[in-house]
Order: C-alpha cells, then sequence, then structure tokens
C-alpha cells in the first residue's frame, strides 16, 4: 500500500495550478455596470491577450449583501497566459480599471479598492484529466474505502462542483441520500 500511495502522491502533485490576484472595487453608488451589461460578469477569451480573465458583478449576483447604494465588481487576473506573481498591487489596479473602462465604458473611480493574490488556486484541467482524477480515487479507494477526495482539482472549480463533491462523498459513507439546496 505504501508503494501505491506514494504513486497517488505524485500522481496528486502532477495537477497543475495557475495563480490568479482579484482586485475588488466598490463604488457608493448603485447601479455602476451599465444596465445593457447586467448579468453576473463576463470572461475575457484567451485569444484576447488581455491582463484579466474576467469580471463578476457582485452587487448584481447578490444585491442584499452590499446594501443600497453600493456596487462591488470583482476583477480576476492571471492565469496560464499571463503571470500576475511579478505585479504590484498598483499596476494590477490599473490593469482592472482600464478593462472596465474599455470592455463596459466604467469610467468613475471606485471608493474601494482591495487586491487579494491567490497562488496555485486554479487548477489546469489538462487532456487526460478526467482518467488522471479517476485513477487518483480509486488507488486512494482501493487502500482507505471510506476517504474520499474533493475539491477543484477533482470534478469541478466551482464552490459548486466542491459542495456537489462533498454531498456525494458523504452519501457514500452514510449510504443515505442527501438533500442539498444550491441557489
Amino acid at each position: 500500500d505504501i508503494i501505491q500511495l506514494e504513486s497517488t502522491q505524485a500522481k496528486l502533485r502532477s495537477i497543475r495550478t495557475t495563480n490568479i490576484s482579484v482586485v475588488n472595487l466598490g463604488w457608493n453608488e448603485s447601479n455602476i455596470v451599465p444596465e445593457k451589461f447586467a448579468g453576473s460578469g463576463y470572461l475575457v477569451p484567451a485569444i484576447e491577450k488581455k491582463p484579466i480573465i474576467g469580471a463578476t458583478f457582485d452587487s448584481l449576483k447578490y444585491p442584499d449583501v452590499n446594501g443600497p447604494n453600493r456596487s462591488v465588481v470583482t476583477v480576476l487576473a492571471g492565469g496560464e497566459l499571463f503571470d500576475v506573481t511579478a505585479l504590484k498591487e498598483n499596476q494590477l489596479t490599473e490593469n482592472a480599471l482600464k478593462s472596465l473602462r474599455d470592455d463596459l465604458g466604467i469610467t468613475k473611480e471606485p471608493a474601494m479598492i482591495d487586491v487579494a493574490h491567490d497562488y496555485n488556486s486554479i487548477p489546469q484541467y489538462l487532456v487526460g484529466h478526467k482518467k488522471l482524477v479517476s485513477d487518483i480515487k480509486s488507488e486512494i479507494g482501493s487502500s482507505f474505502p471510506n476517504f474520499h477526495v474533493i475539491g477543484n482539482s477533482f470534478d469541478g472549480v466551482s464552490l459548486n462542483d466542491c459542495i456537489v463533491g462533498g454531498k456525494k462523498a458523504a452519501e457514500k459513507i452514510s449510504g443515505k441520500a442527501l438533500e442539498i439546496q444550491l441557489d
């Protein structure tokens, strides 16, 4: 079992990840995002070679969180094609604001800016990833039947994917179906 687990550890370490930086921007007014772009946000195709991955319109997605007369937009930068580790916070902020100006026409300066870095946080699902994950789970399951591997490196990168993975693992261990409502 020890030799097999060493093989499993090597497989786990082989899952590539990338770094991102998150630039949270806040304005003391509602509806900073023009109505024609209203939605949950947008992604930037890699072919555009922009310094951001995309943006989420937090105050539109979660209107009760920020309160009235506030807008929050989160801009994600980095990924496989754009190394954020060498950039200073002011450069990341400038890139985020420029992208919002160019892409959405938002020209007002934010009242709040917060930059955070998430290193090795986004797994890269390369060709063969599904088989790799299946092998990892099978190897661990054969040695530890009630030990289940879940998380964004395995069956989906979103929080909802992780919750569903946890639910499935709990159902396997308990032998009971569980109800979880994801809104």
